[in-house]
């Protein structure tokens, strides 16, 4: 077993239980949080951490503070086992970034880590009984001073010192550098002039195509070509400053130096074996900055023109059309083996989980046989029966982590797909259009002309195609998320609705009043889901009608209008709507749902609903285009009820 798998193991086992126990006391320090994980151990870890860490992330978001009050022991306990497991797990996460000097994902984490205390904090107070002085208490614990100083010591007091060096900013001043945002920032740029590339490319091939007399073609030739000094120099500008970044920031990590915190001073690492750390984090970035620059550097100052060297300019961009191709099908392998890792991991703490829990199992079984238990028994068997549901909790929990780990990867491969196809698409179009495997010289003038055209359009095209395609991936994925919470509110209702059917005793009403809380912020949830697709969908149009507008708006104001008068005006208006288009869709995000609190009417009416008999609706075969019309169609169907009722008590629907 590779040693990534025996950490994750270990990390999702009985290790890891263990680790997050010693989290109950208030004297829990640094030594005992990690137990036998030294900071060497965490820095393996990195590759396991982020998985697990927004699992929890996202399982926190998901708990709703006012269910706490209607839970049984047992859950109260499964859930205060799982909340310290999570505050465990992105203690972890939070020491690696600190590690690193991550500042925007160190807040992150803090804000994650505080979060977590807070609900944990809930949690041990609902099982109070209610009075004024808890309810201050309550309202003390929620105090976001009072949380900066105390929210963090109900888990683990050594926090506090961390979180406080961050706020008072006693960090190094390299912190400061927001570099994560400016290599964004250029890259987006990037694909801008990416864009424009292929566009300005299939536009020049149009215009070579025209007859010089077509309106103002001449003029559209002479300056389609405007910009190209600019988006040269940008062609190896901009890929050399995001190298010159990463570089700078593998030789951060690298040698120790006034740069590095404390802790990532003390791994007992050796250079060699931090310089691979980093190169495998960054080697993809480096190597396609590094390679692009030079050679777009080496082809807009002299491969270029019609000639020989120009030639040799295409054959260059087309080789490193094909170490794109190369480096994302050894990107999709990396990450396509790190996940498998992962689920190995987590299918050995499985195993290793669940014969724990048979050995203790067979304990508890032998002493149940056991009639008259001694103090000392009594205590274990109390022991082993807590042990026991941790364990399962622990073990469903690992569940459906690795559902949630499969149903990412699995659009994260189609992502990946994506690329592959782009970028074998982009070689080909490209090849095409340049002539690459024969000089444009050797073959007729007409033909080369058709080819070029054909490949500089295709390029064009497959880039619209890929950045909708990622839309569409990611609507899918959205699309899928809102089935499977509908299914778990299809499950939560048949369960709510058996538990009206049995007695009525106080735990059965908690149980009650905790599914339909459940229910409802699965509804929000899966609304929020909805209108998620719909904005992704904008994204989608949006995408498409951009990125054919642009290339039309400057063939109109070229061609048609002479750009001495309005045509340099008309190409502005067309830029600017299409910058006010975009900003104005991004600001059209929906908000995330708020955790629903309990009301008691509508409890009753959810309640009334669920005892009433159910409606079988007539098959008209016609499918009802206003099924989502949720209130206007359950009223019609009360009012037809009704009606049967009223001419036969024990009359049926005809189906």
């Amino acid at each position: 077993m590779g040693n990534d798998i025996l950490l994750g193991s270990q990390l999702l086992g009985q290790g890891g239980i263990e680790r997050a126990d010693v989290l109950n006391g208030l004297d829990a320090s640094i030594k005992e949080l990690y137990l036998n994980s030294s900071l060497d151990t965490l820095h393996h870890l990195r590759k396991q951490l982020p998985t697990v860490a927004n699992y929890y992330s996202s399982q926190l978001a998901q708990t709703n503070p006012a269910y706490f009050k209607f839970l049984n022991p047992k859950q109260r306990q499964a859930l205060e086992d799982k909340l310290l497991f999570a505050f465990y797990i992105l203690s972890l996460e939070h020491k690696r970034h600190t590690m690193a000097q991550r500042k925007a994902k160190i807040a992150e984490l803090e804000a994650n880590l505080q979060h977590c205390s807070l609900l944990l904090s809930k949690l041990r107070a609902s099982a109070d009984p209610l009075s004024p002085q808890n309810q201050l208490n309550a309202e003390l614990n929620e105090s976001p001073k009072y949380l900066k100083f105390f929210g963090y010591v109900i888990v683990a007091p050594y926090i506090v010192q961390q979180i406080m060096a961050f706020v008072d900013n006693k960090a190094q001043s390299i912190n400061n550098a927001k570099t994560g945002t400016i290599i964004e920032s250029l890259s987006n740029i990037n694909e801008a002039r990416l864009f424009w590339v292929w566009a300005g490319g299939m536009l020049t091939s149009i215009f070579e195509m025209l007859p010089d007399s077509f309106y103002n073609n001449q003029q559209a030739k002479d300056h389609i070509g405007d910009a190209a000094p600019i988006t040269g120099y940008m062609s190896f500008v901009l890929y050399y400053t995001r190298f010159a970044i990463n570089f700078l920031l593998l030789l951060k990590h690298t040698f120790k130096g006034p740069w590095m915190s404390e802790e990532e001073k003390s791994l007992n690492l050796s250079t060699w074996e931090r310089f691979k750390t980093q190169w495998n984090q960054r080697k993809f970035a480096l190597l396609n900055d590094l390679i692009w620059a030079s050679a777009n550097m080496a082809c807009f100052f002299w491969l270029k023109g019609t000639g020989q060297l120009g030639y040799i300019g295409n054959v260059v961009t087309a080789g490193l059309l094909v170490m794109d191709l190369v480096l994302t099908i050894w990107r999709f392998w990396e990450e396509n083996t790190v996940h498998n890792k992962q689920i190995q991991a987590l299918k050995q703490a499985q195993a290793e989980l669940k014969a724990q829990h048979e050995r203790l199992e067979k304990r508890f079984s032998a002493l149940c046989k056991i009639k008259q238990l001694s103090d000392e028994d009594a205590l274990e068997k109390q022991k082993l029966l807590q042990q026991l549901q941790s364990l399962e909790y622990k073990i469903n929990d690992n569940l459906k982590l690795e559902e949630e780990m499969n149903f990412d990867w699995k659009y994260k491969r189609y992502s990946h797909i994506n690329n592959i196809v782009y970028a074998a698409g982009l070689l080909s179009s490209f090849a095409l259009m340049c002539c690459c495997f024969v000089p444009a010289t050797l073959i007729a003038p007409a033909l080369a002309m058709t080819l070029g055209l054909v490949g500089a359009a295709l390029c064009f095209v497959l880039t619209t195609v890929y950045a909708a395609t990622n839309f569409a991936i990611e609507v899918s994925k959205l699309t899928e998320s809102k089935r499977l919470i509908e299914k778990e509110r299809e499950r939560l209702y048949q369960e709510f609705k058996n538990l009206l059917s049995g007695d009525q005793t106080k735990e059965i009403k908690d149980q009650q009043r905790l599914i339909y809380l459940q229910i409802v912020g699965l509804d929000a949830d899966s609304e929020y889901k909805q209108r998620l697709i719909a904005f992704e969908r904008i994204k989608l149009a949006k995408s498409i009608l951009v990125d054919a507008l642009i290339p039309a708006i400057v063939f109109v104001s070229l061609v048609f209008i002479p750009t001495a008068g309005i045509g340099i005006g008309v190409l502005a208006a067309g830029i600017a709507l299409t910058l006010l288009i975009n900003t104005l869709i991004n600001r059209m995000g929906p908000k995330e749902a708020k955790a629903p609190e309990f009301d008691d009417n509508a409890f009753v009416a959810f309640k009334e609903e669920a005892l009433a008999p159910p409606v079988i609706p007539k098959k008209t075969g016609i499918s009802n285009p206003f099924r989502f019309l949720g209130d206007w169609r359950k009223a019609k169907e009360q009012e037809e009820r009704d009606a049967l009722l009223a001419h036969d008590p024990f009359a049926q629907v005809p189906v």
